[in-house]
């Protein structure tokens, strides 16, 4: 797929997203109204359009997040350019690291890291970032939108 670089290509984007989404929905309550379908097919079909509901709304909250991202990392910023929490996207491994280590050198060598490379572009990750956790609770999501 094309990269994202522009604002109008992530609200296609999102918009492409968002579109085959609904009418997939759509389809299924087509189906649910259709009315030579019996009563107990009805409920089948309302009662899977529940999962297929929730499905589509946390897979479109990680496919947004995730477009999100990719039109962020092209704008190519410096560190210094960027909140805190996209700078702690890019120093999440050595957080961990640190945090493994237990050690307040590990812990300094993230701060300098991030001192000593305030004018360097920022190479924000995109791939596997945005973690529904398969169960896209309001505390999830509140996690993801820091």
């Amino acid at each position: 797929m094309v990269a994202i670089r522009t604002k109008e290509d992530l609200v296609d984007r999102i918009g492409q997203d968002y579109v085959w989404r609904l009418r997939e929905i759509s389809e299924l309550k087509n189906l649910i109204e259709e009315p030579l379908i019996s009563d107990i097919r009805k409920r089948v079909l309302c009662r899977s359009g529940i999962a297929l509901l929730y499905a589509h709304w946390e897979g479109f909250v990680k496919k947004s997040g995730t477009y999100f991202l990719e039109y962020v990392s092209s704008q190519r910023h410096n560190i210094s350019d960027l909140r805190s929490n996209f700078i702690t996207l890019l120093v999440r491994g050595r957080i961990d690291k640190a945090s493994e280590a237990n050690k307040y050198s590990a812990f300094d060598e993230v701060t300098r890291y991030i001192l000593d490379n305030q004018s360097t572009r920022a190479k924000i990750p995109t791939k596997n970032v945005v973690d529904t956790q398969s169960n896209l609770s309001s505390k999830v999501l509140k996690d993801l939108n820091p």
